[in-house]
């Protein structure tokens, strides 16, 4: 029983620092954050302490386990000092670490539930009035639909797609959920016209839809080992382009 109970109170803290921050993140990059925009820097502390509390009252860590933290730890002080809103960056890395021991599957529906949830609140919002709906006329219009730029909505919406389809695998009702998908992609895309995003997640649907078809279509030796370190390359190539990104450079 105190077992259990600790680990209990282990997800209790990573999910609240997690739902914390994904909700002030999605937060941060609509019009909604000049109002919170004093108060991150307090969050993003906030959140880190409970990360250090996890860690604390799980107490056994392992000289790998360890060395990880540190590795964890110099990669998040790279990003802060190497960006000006690195701040807001410094605990992804920790995050990375403190869910090693958290089922993925729980991880996914929370932010499937706080990204969806987030979404439609800023949606609304700026179909109301609470925040500037900003609407780009030139070669596309594009309506930012109560965020800072066109894209951040379409992404957001790419991101549930990705997890919801990694959740529904196996679900009976996956073609169902795949038509919704669809349908949240293209509501999206009729407003933001952000294509790139758009044609991934539909595409993406296409694929799956075939694959359920054939599942040997896709499954050759080299994809499945490639597979296997896709998120150890995809991690490094992230993190490259994040640290060398310079948006003033004009070249």
């Amino acid at each position: 029983m105190i077992g259990n109970h600790k680990i209990k109170l282990e997800q209790f803290f990573f999910f609240t620092s997690y739902i914390v921050y994904i909700f002030f993140e999605i937060l941060s990059v609509s019009f909604y954050k000049k109002y919170i925009n004093s108060i991150s820097k307090y969050v993003i502390v906030f959140c880190i302490v409970l990360l250090l509390l996890k860690e604390i009252i799980a107490k056994k860590m392992k000289k790998r386990d360890f060395i990880y933290l540190l590795i964890c730890i110099l990669m998040s002080f790279i990003l802060l000092f190497r960006h000006d809103n690195g701040i807001d960056m410094l605990p992804l890395f920790l995050f990375l670490y403190s869910a090693r021991n958290i089922e993925f599957k729980k991880i996914a529906k929370y932010t499937i539930i706080l990204d969806l949830l987030l979404f439609f609140f800023v949606f609304i919002s700026a179909k109301t009035g609470l925040i500037y709906d900003y609407v780009e006329n030139g070669i596309r219009t594009r309506d930012y639909i109560g965020f800072r730029y066109s894209l951040f909505p379409q992404i957001i919406v790419f991101n549930i797609t990705l997890l919801t389809i990694y959740l529904s695998n196996e679900s009976p009702k996956r073609i169902l959920i795949y038509l919704l998908l669809i349908l949240l992609n293209y509501f999206t895309f009729k407003y933001t016209n952000s294509r790139l995003s758009f044609y991934q997640s539909i595409v993406l649907i296409i694929i799956l839809l075939v694959f359920q078809k054939n599942n040997k279509l896709f499954y050759p030796k080299v994809l499945r080992f490639i597979s296997i370190f896709s998120f150890i390359i995809c991690g490094a190539i992230s993190f490259y382009v994040t640290y060398n990104f310079n948006y003033l450079d004009k070249n």
